[in-house]
């Protein structure tokens, strides 16, 4: 999984955002999940663990991936809270 970089909405960088609930509440769902899966890159490198497993399991990876991006992508933090579930 290749590291996404998602910053916290500030007033500089994206001033729309910062009082936006929806964007802050997908941030903060999202931090327990980036945490893992960076420590994951830290210790296998990025894009490393779909390699490792079956076929299988990484169609479900990758399929699983594009849902919670196409959730973020449609700011519905309901959804991404739902797809960040660990």
């Amino acid at each position: 999984m290749a590291k996404i970089k998602r910053p916290k909405p500030d007033d500089f960088f994206e001033p729309n955002l910062v009082n936006n609930v929806a964007a802050n509440s997908i941030h903060n769902c999202l931090l327990p999940l980036d945490k893992i899966a960076s420590n994951f890159e830290q210790k296998w490198g990025a894009d490393v663990l779909p390699s490792l497993v079956s076929p299988d399991t990484a169609l479900r990876f990758g399929s699983a991936l594009g849902k919670l991006n196409a959730a973020i992508e449609d700011g519905d933090p309901e959804v991404v809270s739902k797809r960040a579930d660990i």
